[in-house]
């Protein structure tokens, strides 16, 4: 395979690859609105979660009441976030925090990633029902930028392996053509047939069918009277 082939052929599966990515991060999200019950167990360092891939444009908001009237604390984190919370309980400075019996909550992440919106006890370490909704909505800029950017050199192949198509065919030799067969074959025509020329011979007269024979060249007993 060529090198221009193998070009054309990277070039156009990324590009298509690319637009579809980038055509549908431009597609709104939105999960629509999640209404949720949930029991934070009793402990200190007992919480509940909801996990969310999340990016620019992006936006999770809803709200959220405690029944029994005991309140409760809304943080949300990132990845490593989570990480040092699991570790130690508690991180110095939250994406997002609320806290009260209820409240309402809203985030949109300034980069993409994975989020953690977590519900965990305040002062009370029994167990607590929480009744939550919450939805996520948006455009995930960044996905749209990726597929941007992988259509934008699959393009660039493309280029590529059109102008090495054209390089190869400008230093290409020349074809050898052989001669061409209906100039080559020349028709001529058989000679129009000539008349027999015979030789002179002395005592009778020529014609097409041979010598003549007249009656002096018969033998005797052939003659006439």
């Amino acid at each position: 395979m060529k090198r221009f082939q193998v070009l054309l052929g990277v070039g156009g599966i990324a590009l298509v690859v690319g637009l579809n990515i980038l055509v549908l991060s431009l597609i709104p999200k939105d999960s629509g609105l999640v209404a949720a019950s949930f029991t934070i167990p009793r402990g200190e360092r007992w919480h509940y979660l909801y996990e969310h891939n999340m990016g620019p444009g992006m936006t999770l908001e809803g709200d959220f009441r405690v029944p029994a009237g005991a309140p409760v604390r809304v943080i949300v984190l990132s990845a490593s976030q989570y990480e040092t919370y699991l570790e130690y309980g508690a991180v110095g400075a939250p994406l997002f925090q609320q806290s009260g019996t209820s409240g309402t909550f809203s985030f949109s992440p300034d980069s993409a990633g994975t989020y953690f919106l977590i519900f965990e006890h305040l002062s009370n370490t029994n167990a607590q029902n929480v009744n939550v909704n919450w939805r996520l909505h948006g455009n995930n800029y960044m996905t749209a930028l990726v597929g941007g950017l992988v259509a934008a050199i699959g393009a660039g192949f493309l280029a590529w392996g059109f102008r090495e198509k054209r390089q190869a065919a400008l230093l290409a030799p020349p074809p050898l053509l052989g001669p061409d067969p209906a100039a080559s074959v020349v028709f001529f025509p058989p000679p129009p047939p000539s008349a027999q020329v015979l030789p002179n011979t002395p005592g009778g007269a020529h014609g097409p069918e041979g010598p003549h024979t007249g009656p002096e060249d018969r033998p005797d007993h052939e003659r006439g009277p």
